[in-house]
């Protein structure tokens, strides 16, 4: 899986669409990473929803297959093992720490006036507000992907055999 910080295509708003089955509560400003065929597999959207109320989720696990198979892993328990971890591993809960700093970082970049920016400041990756514990490894996994610094995330890459297992689709950019 690629990093890459482009502007959605149609086939990718499609896909995005199709993805999330219509349930999409916020605009999608970038594609942050995509699979080796070609559909985004993280998406970076506004984290103001629809409604106008604070989205924390800023980098969004899209592809299916990704989803899945972090799904697994999250239902092994292996947010237990990584709770652990932070725990034990000074260094690890750093990395854990300024990851959330990063992802704040990069909401705020996006947000600069807007009213719930103070809300959102003290929320990291997936709306956590304790960056020494473990909230969604779906959302941890994104970030690894989108910016390629979640500490979490990179356990998850380098511990499981995780790839896209989704149909290559036809893009604009094959």
């Amino acid at each position: 899986m690629e990093k890459n910080t482009s502007l959605p295509n149609k086939l990718d708003l499609d896909f995005i669409t199709q993805s999330l089955r219509g349930k999409q509560k916020t605009k999608t400003l970038k594609v942050a990473a995509r699979c080796p065929s070609g559909h985004p597999s993280v998406i970076q959207v506004v984290p103001v929803d629809n409604d106008g109320k604070p989205f924390p989720t800023t980098l969004w696990l899209l592809c299916p297959s990704l989803v899945s198979q972090i799904t697994h892993i999250e239902y092994s328990g292996f947010a237990k093992e990584v709770s652990e971890i932070i725990e034990s591993d000074s260094e690890f809960k750093t990395k854990l720490h300024q990851a959330h700093l990063d992802y704040i970082l990069l909401r705020e970049t996006m947000l600069e006036n807007h009213k719930y920016k103070d809300t959102l400041k003290t929320k990291g990756v997936a709306g956590s507000e304790n960056f020494s514990a473990v909230k969604c490894l779906h959302g941890h996994f994104a970030q690894q992907l989108g910016q390629q610094n979640n500490p979490i995330g990179k356990l998850i890459q380098d511990r499981f055999s995780i790839e896209c297992k989704t149909p290559t689709i036809q893009t604009e950019q094959n």
